[in-house]
């Protein structure tokens, strides 16, 4: 008999338990959302239905807080922490901006590599300096984004 294994070879807990269960312990508080193959339709509902009179409502629910406008969300900002936020935000831009700048050296290393001169024939060391300089101008960017990426966390956290 094949056993039918669902998303990712996982199979129901019926089928294959996800973790290990030993004989004292007890049982989910949550049923498992898998149907149980031994219930039959009409069993299934009346247990669903008993669980649902046995279950508490609780005595009070809590409103949630007041939603707080736009105008009061940095009322508590001094100097300092609008320094940092205006610092932040400029290293996020730039950490933004560089994968424009990226794919414009992207483009150019593959223009070198795609297009011959106009004898037909390629210029290998012209071809290797270009590439090497273009290369070197990738590294500087990543340099950058990295340093970008670090000022821009540091700063608003």
């Amino acid at each position: 008999m094949m056993i039918s294994r669902g998303l990712f070879g996982w199979s129901p807990p019926h089928m294959q338990p996800l973790t290990p269960v030993s004989e004292v312990s007890e049982p989910p508080e949550s049923p498992s959302p898998y149907p149980d193959p031994n219930e039959t339709g009409g069993t299934a509902t009346a247990a669903q239905a008993e669980d649902d009179e046995e279950m508490e409502e609780p005595d009070e629910v809590e409103p949630p807080p007041a939603a707080v406008p736009f105008s009061q969300l940095f009322a508590c900002a001094d100097r300092f922490d609008w320094v940092l936020m205006i610092v932040g935000s400029v290293a996020a831009a730039a950490h933004g901006s560089a994968l424009i700048v990226y794919l414009h050296y992207f483009a150019k290393i593959v223009e070198v590599l795609a297009f011959p001169n106009d004898s037909g024939h390629q210029r290998s060391d012209y071809q290797f300096d270009r590439l090497v300089e273009l290369s070197l101008t990738i590294v500087y960017i990543a340099g950058g984004v990295f340093i970008s990426g670090w000022i821009e966390v540091s700063c608003w956290i």
